[in-house]
This record gives structure tokens, sequence and C-alpha cells, in this order.
């Protein structure tokens, strides 16, 4: 699975609270939500909650990403 498909399916969950491991440690999916989640929500909000539309809209608009939401797409 790519990077951006793991943290669009985070957020494509939006309303859910973030999920931690029981060692108390982020998960790189929490990282992608966290650094990705306004962007979503300013660029791409009416695609919420579809991944393969929230997927779409982030790539055509990855030039207006922030800088913290574009390092994480290339996450591996």
């Amino acid at each position: 699975m790519r990077p951006i498909s793991l943290f669009v399916t985070a957020l494509a969950l939006l309303g859910a609270q973030t999920a931690f491991a029981a060692t108390n440690q982020v998960s790189l999916k929490d990282k992608q939500q966290a650094a990705c989640y306004d962007d979503v929500n300013r660029l791409c909000k009416d695609a919420i909650p579809d991944v393969d539309k929230v997927t779409a809209c982030m790539k055509d608009k990855k030039p207006l990403v922030s800088a913290k939401c574009a390092a994480m797409w290339d996450v591996k």
C-alpha cells in the first residue's frame, strides 16, 4: 500500500479519535493524519469520507499542501 493511501485512509475517519499503540508510541499513520488533517479539511473537505475521492483531491492539490503534509507523502 502506498504511503498516500495509508494517511488518506486515516483521514477518511476524521471523526474517529486518534488511536495510540499500547506502548504509547505514535504510529506512522497517526503522524500522517496529524500532518495532513488541516490540509484535507481545507482543500478536500467535500471529498470526505470517500477515500478514493480524498486521494484524488490531495493528488490534484499537492502543490497547495503544507510542507509537513507533503513530507508525509514520501514516508515509507
